[in-house]
C-alpha cells in the first residue's frame, strides 16, 4: 500500500499480491502480476463468469427471482465452480430490475469457454457486447430464447406480468425474452412477433457471477 501524496489517501498497488480494497479504485483481486488475461486484470479488476443455462424452464418452473438465483447456483455448483452462491439470474420482475440484483465490478464478463461477453458491466449496460451469450455452463452452445423480463439497460420491462413474477405457466400470461445467439439489444429483449411469449414456453436463463 502506498499513499497518494496529493490527497494523503492510501492507494492500492496492483500486482503486489495483496488485496487492497482502499483508495479511489479498490482492488477486486490481486494475483501478484499484471497479466490482463488470467482472470485478474492489469488494473486488478476481477473477471466474472457468465453463462446461459443448459436447462430450459417455463414460467412456473422459475417460481421467483430467488429461486432463479438458486437455479443458476445449482448449474454453477454442478460444474464444481467456487462461490456458486454468487451466481444470479439476469431476470427482472414487477418490483426489481435485473441490474440491481448484482454487485457490479470493473472486470470483464467471460463465458465458460473463455470468450468475453462484455468488457465490463458499464459496457454491458451500454449495449457494447463482444460475443453472444450462447455458451452454457457446460461450454455447449445454446441458441434460442431466454427469459429475462429485462430491457438492454438492465431495467424491467414496464407494465408486464412477468409470468406473474415467474410463478405461472398459464397460456394467458406473458413474459419478455431475449435470444442467446444475438449480441444486439435483442440478446435481452427480442424484437420478435411472439414477444412477449406465452409463459408455458421453455426458455433458458442467463446467469452472471456477482462480486
Amino acid at each position: 500500500e502506498t499513499t497518494d501524496s496529493s490527497t494523503g489517501e492510501p492507494v492500492a498497488v496492483c500486482g503486489n499480491g495483496m488485496l487492497e480494497a482502499i483508495g479511489p479504485v479498490p482492488e477486486e483481486c490481486d494475483d501478484g502480476n499484471l497479466d490482463p488475461d488470467d482472470g485478474c486484470s492489469e488494473t486488478c479488476a476481477l473477471d466474472r463468469r457468465v453463462f446461459v443455462t443448459s436447462v430450459l424452464y417455463n414460467g412456473a418452473n422459475i417460481e421467483s427471482l430467488n429461486i432463479a438465483n438458486a437455479l443458476c447456483a445449482n448449474r454453477a455448483d454442478d460444474q464444481g465452480w467456487p462461490d456458486a452462491l454468487k451466481y444470479r439470474a439476469w431476470l427482472s420482475d414487477s418490483t426489481t430490475d435485473a441490474r440491481d440484483r448484482f454487485k457490479q465490478g470493473r472486470g470483464r464478463l467471460v463465458m465458460a469457454n473463455g470468450l468475453v461477453f462484455a468488457k465490463s458491466w458499464s459496457a454491458l449496460l451500454a449495449g457494447q457486447l463482444e460475443n453472444p451469450l450462447e455458451v452454457t455452463e457446460k461450454s455447449e452452445t445454446y441458441q434460442g430464447g431466454v427469459w429475462t423480463g429485462t430491457r438492454p439497460d438492465g431495467t424491467a420491462v414496464p407494465r408486464t406480468e412477468h409470468c406473474d413474477d415467474w410463478s405461472s405457466s398459464s397460456p394467458l400470461k406473458k413474459g419478455y425474452f431475449g435470444f442467446s445467439n444475438l449480441k444486439t439489444v435483442e440478446w435481452t429483449m427480442a424484437e420478435d412477433g411472439d414477444q412477449p411469449a406465452s409463459c408455458p414456453a421453455d426458455f433458458a436463463l442467463y446467469c452472471f457471477q456477482s462480486l
